[in-house]
């Protein structure tokens, strides 16, 4: 991260269909200029890329979404807004590709695109994480 950018929500916020808000604070900003978003259903994580678009990551149920806002405006990219099924997800470091821990293994995909950039297979992947640098993904799995 670039350390551009503090976000927050409430602990434990969220959950089957409710609106949670995430707070965006410009760290730079001698303003301390920030902006509230809203993502609905339990929110995973969030993410900001170098050109300030906001990315977050919500469960509904079975399904994760991503939805995207410009940060500096606080409107939603709604052509990025993506549904899949999954039950775990990261960002990555770069703000805008998650990973998604999916019932055969893991999926990397970026908002907005119909096909995962690649897929791996992890029988039983229930937690996923990005190294620091995002060239790395590591899986944890239940296996039995």
């Amino acid at each position: 991260s670039s350390g551009r950018y503090l976000m927050a929500s409430e602990e434990g916020a969220g959950g089957s269909g409710a609106s949670v808000a995430v707070d965006v604070w410009e760290l730079r900003n001698e303003a301390g200029a920030w902006r509230r978003v809203r993502s609905t259903g339990e929110l995973l994580d969030v993410g900001v890329d170098r050109s300030g678009r906001l990315t977050t990551v919500s469960r509904d149920g079975a399904a994760l979404t991503f939805t995207c806002w410009d940060v500096a405006s606080g409107s939603e990219d709604v052509r990025r807004r993506t549904r899949i099924d999954g039950h775990a997800a990261r960002v990555a470091p770069d703000g805008e590709t998650v990973a998604v821990v999916t019932s055969s293994g893991v999926d990397v995909r970026v908002p907005g695109e119909a096909r995962a950039r690649a897929s791996f297979s992890a029988p039983g992947a229930t937690v996923v994480a990005w190294s620091p640098d995002g060239r790395h993904l590591a899986v944890q799995s239940a296996l039995q």
